[in-house]
């Protein structure tokens, strides 16, 4: 009986060590890395022993909460989380975050699969900034996506949220505020990381521009979180009519 106690007791202890050894490393293992924009609304210091950093963002320029889901007239759901974006930070990042309230910047974050930290969100911003000069590069363009597609336009906006989703097959995508302010937002998604480089530089810029893009539409065949494929950016001169 001693026998089969103690070897239960080993399989329990094995079982918690290689359990809490998965969770931790879930912990750590993130979801998305990505970039948003806006105006950092509020940040707070919260608990005493081990201290994280709690803060939100109004996304793109003069911009107000959500307060619930909402479908575009195309489908898209827009979720009532994604503004204003709560975000956490470790000790590092405290007073480089605290310093941006009131002002427009962009945040550089990870999110996690699992939060299991003292953080309040899944979200850990790593970097922050504010808004810098437009790229000198002033468009970017790469071949059009071979595919049968439902349609093709082109939107102008700011981009808000850029983020690179996935460990094994990469996918990037794109967040644009319609117009020159407002609540209204469009998915969207790139299949060129270069492309995505330019996205970020222009969203740290928050300026305005135009994206052309195609609807692949239900025959969409790749791992993309939206069927609006990007292929083109370009920035908005100044002066230009908006």
């Amino acid at each position: 009986m001693k026998k089969i106690l103690f070897w239960v007791n080993v399989i329990v202890i094995c079982a918690a060590v290689i359990g809490g050894g998965v969770l931790w490393w879930l912990s750590r293992l993130d979801y998305s890395d990505g970039y948003r924009m806006g105006m950092v609304t509020k940040f707070s210091e919260k608990g005493w022993v081990i201290t994280t950093g709690e803060g939100q963002m109004l996304l793109g320029r003069d911009s107000s909460p959500i307060t619930a889901d909402y479908k575009t007239s195309e489908g898209d759901v827009v979720p009532a989380n994604l503004n204003p974006w709560s975000f956490s930070t470790g000790s590092k990042m405290m007073g480089k975050a605290g310093s941006l309230v009131g002002r427009k910047a962009w945040l550089h974050y990870n999110q996690y699969f699992l939060n299991i930290s003292f953080r309040d969100t899944d979200y850990e911003a790593l970097d922050a900034g504010e808004l810098s000069p437009p790229p000198s590069r002033k468009s970017m363009e790469v071949e059009k996506p071979l595919a049968i597609t439902k349609s093709e336009g082109v939107r102008a906006g700011r981009i808000v949220a850029a983020s690179k989703r996935g460990k094994v097959v990469n996918t990037w995508e794109l967040m644009l505020q319609l117009g020159d302010a407002g609540n209204q937002f469009k998915p969207l998604s790139v299949s060129d990381e270069g492309l995505f480089n330019y996205a970020v530089e222009c969203l740290k810029s928050g300026q305005l521009v135009t994206v052309k893009y195609v609807n692949e539409g239900v025959l969409k065949v790749n791992l993309n979180e939206t069927p609006y494929v990007v292929y083109a950016i370009a920035l908005v001169e100044e002066g230009a009519p908006k």
